[in-house]
């Protein structure tokens, strides 16, 4: 796994290698910077690798979904975040603050903003019903030490809201 940083890379891709299998990389050039791997049985939760470490990540609650995000290794939570589909999301970690929004609704684009509301993170999705796409790295912001962790994240935002979608619209066939 390599860093954002070690590269001179801007846009990298989103991808879902094998399609029976919920995994996810964030990679380009042959090289992986993040890995979102949902853990089969364990509802929500997910592995989420990048070059400093690996994290756990789960969705709790209902009416008002947080996620917590632990060290693999100490199992010590180093950040939670309120999910809010219809605004922004809020996280800190370091003592930053971040926060992840839809930037362009009919271009199904998803970006992660910093207290200025500058973006770091873009992610410019395909519209098919799967998620992958485009991640566009702002460089201005390539430096941060939790960039990568940060990108899965919101990786794994879009892949959660995408899960529910998909079972609210199985729920809508059987009642039909």
């Amino acid at each position: 796994m390599k860093s954002v940083i070690d590269t001179h890379l801007s846009e990298l891709q989103l991808i879902r290698p094998d399609i029976g299998k919920k995994y996810y990389e964030i990679s380009a050039g042959g090289n992986c910077f993040v890995s979102v791997d949902l853990i089969y049985g364990e509802g929500t939760l997910a592995r989420i690798e990048t070059p400093n470490g690996s994290y756990l990540i789960e969705r709790y609650g209902f009416f008002r979904p947080y996620v917590s995000i632990k060290d693999e290794k100490t199992g010590h939570i180093i950040t939670t975040s309120l999910i809010n589909a219809s605004a922004r999301s809020a996280l800190t970690l370091d003592g930053v603050n971040y926060y992840f929004a839809i930037s362009e609704l009919w271009k199904n684009q998803w970006a992660w903003t910093n207290d200025k509301s500058r973006y770091l993170v873009k992610y410019k999705l395909t519209i098919d019903g799967l998620i992958r796409g485009y991640v566009e790295l702002s460089k201005d912001f390539s430096y941060l030490p939790n960039i990568e962790l940060i990108m899965g994240i919101g990786a794994y935002y879009l892949i959660q809201m995408q899960e529910e979608l998909n079972r609210w619209e199985e729920g809508v066939k059987e009642i039909k």
